[in-house]
């Protein structure tokens, strides 16, 4: 079996996201005639189904690995949600530092053809253009508000299941957050979105779970990922004995080559897609 699971072949952090190149659609189809193919990004399943336009006859892992999906984008594998805990901790880190954030969202449980989509806060001083910009990067939007606590009860709410909640600052570093955020898992990615997961899931724990659990499989040579952003896709990077392709950051280059496994580096998402071509057609020799 050749597997590959792509955080961010084609490159996410465009300015709303766009849907995969003509280039590495291609890509993809050549290898999907021989291998697996499943996404594994920080997208919600709507968001990362619609990009992809349904190319993927693998598991969707969605939401930094928060919920899994068959390659129907419909049906759920496995779902990691927030503890009420956790959501309540978020929630009054919202009402505490609400005047600091531009926008936030977060995808309730999505299961089967249930209608809902997102919830998202824009901040009062965002002005409309710009705040139509900030609901295009949350996707398939069921409600907004500007209201900092409203935005925190609907997802203190116990009859909401979530398990992720991305939001962007204003302004400053997203290394360092307000203290009201302590004690949450926080990640960021290059793009200066910040999500805030359940403890002891990520990108990696929830692809090995699936890698072992579902495709019964090791992580061999025959397993491949690709990643752009070191602090989401980084975990993924540290797997040993499964080959990597390092888009665009050479962080993720020197991570993975600090495990067993070959690495190569693709300074665009287009060369990404050469390096793809290159292991469907088994050509491609050590690089790490």
């Amino acid at each position: 079996m050749m597997l590959i699971h792509q955080p961010d072949i084609n490159g996410t952090h465009a300015e709303l996201n766009q849907p995969i190149s003509f280039v590495t659609e291609a890509a993809l189809k050549e290898f999907m005639t021989i291998g697996i193919f499943g996404p594994n990004t920080s997208f919600t399943i709507k968001k990362v189904a619609a990009n992809l336009r349904g190319l993927a006859n693998g598991l969707y892992i969605t939401e930094l690995g928060v919920a899994v999906y068959e390659a129907d984008a419909t049906t759920l594998v496995n779902y990691h949600p927030l503890s009420e805990s956790e959501k309540q901790a978020i929630g009054e880190a919202f009402n505490t530092v609400g005047a600091l954030i531009q926008t936030a969202g977060f995808f309730p449980k999505f299961e089967g053809n249930h209608n809902h989509g997102s919830s998202v806060y824009i901040h009062p001083t965002i002005n409309d253009q710009s705040a139509e910009k900030l609901l295009a990067r949350h996707f398939y939007v069921e409600r907004t508000t500007r209201n900092a606590p409203e935005f925190a009860r609907w997802l203190a709410s116990k009859s909401t299941v979530l398990g992720l909640v991305e939001f962007s600052l204003l302004s400053g570093d997203v290394k360092n957050l307000p203290k009201a955020f302590d004690g949450l898992q926080m990640a960021y990615d290059s793009g200066g979105t910040i999500f805030v997961t359940p403890h002891g899931v990520n990108k990696r724990t929830t692809f090995e779970d699936m890698l072992d659990g579902y495709y019964h499989h090791r992580p061999d040579e025959s397993v491949s990922i690709a990643g752009d952003s070191p602090p989401t896709d980084g975990p993924l990077f540290e797997i040993p004995d499964i080959r990597k392709i390092a888009v665009a950051d050479p962080i993720l280059l020197d991570i993975g080559r600090q495990v067993t496994g070959e690495t190569y580096f693709a300074p665009t998402p287009a060369g990404a897609a050469v390096i793809l071509q290159g292991l469907t057609h088994g050509f491609l020799k050590n690089a790490s």
